[in-house]
């Protein structure tokens, strides 16, 4: 399980570096992320760095950007399920 949250984790490292151009996201980096027992879901806990748009804005944006996220690992990953993404903004 281990293996596999650090192959998430670097995946949309690689995805929020490259390819997110929401500016409300700019700055933020996903640090951990931990699957559920089920495999169904993971948490990714994310850290905003510098100043930019509001908490709620980055929150709505981290909504907003789940199934890019989701299509994404899909294209990158060779899993049979793609997880539900919850994103959660850590200060």
């Amino acid at each position: 399980m281990l293996r596999l949250e650090q192959l998430v984790l670097e995946e949309l490292q690689a995805v929020f570096s490259d390819e997110i151009d929401d500016p409300r996201l700019a700055g933020v980096r996903p640090l951990a992320a931990t699957f559920s027992p089920d495999y169904r879901h993971i948490r990714v806990h994310c850290l905003r760095e510098g100043e930019g748009a509001s908490r709620d804005d980055v929150e709505r944006a981290l909504q907003g950007a789940n199934g890019f996220l989701r299509r994404r690992l899909l294209d990158l990953l060779e899993l049979k399920r793609i997880p539900e993404l919850h994103m959660i903004l850590d200060t």
